[in-house]
C-alpha cells in the first residue's frame, strides 16, 4: 500500500486534569478498514508509553504523573 500523503496532527492521550499532547505524522493512504488510526512504534517512542497488550492498557508519564 503506498501513501498518497502525510499529515502531522496534534494527538492527546489522558483527560482534562492529566494529559499529555505530542506532534504525530501520519500516512495518508486510500483504503477500506476498520480504524480510522493505526499507532505504532514511533507513537509509543514519542509518549514513552509502556504497553500492557493483554489489558489493553497503556501507560504514559504526563506533567502530573
Amino acid at each position: 500500500m503506498k501513501a498518497i500523503g502525510k499529515i502531522m496532527l496534534l494527538v492527546t492521550f489522558g483527560d482534562q486534569n492529566n494529559s499529555r499532547t505530542e506532534h504525530i505524522t501520519f500516512d495518508v493512504v486510500d483504503m477500506l478498514c476498520n480504524y480510522n488510526a493505526i499507532f505504532g512504534r514511533e507513537v509509543t517512542n514519542i509518549f514513552s508509553t509502556v504497553l500492557h497488550p493483554g489489558y489493553l492498557y497503556m501507560k504514559l508519564p504526563s506533567a502530573k504523573g
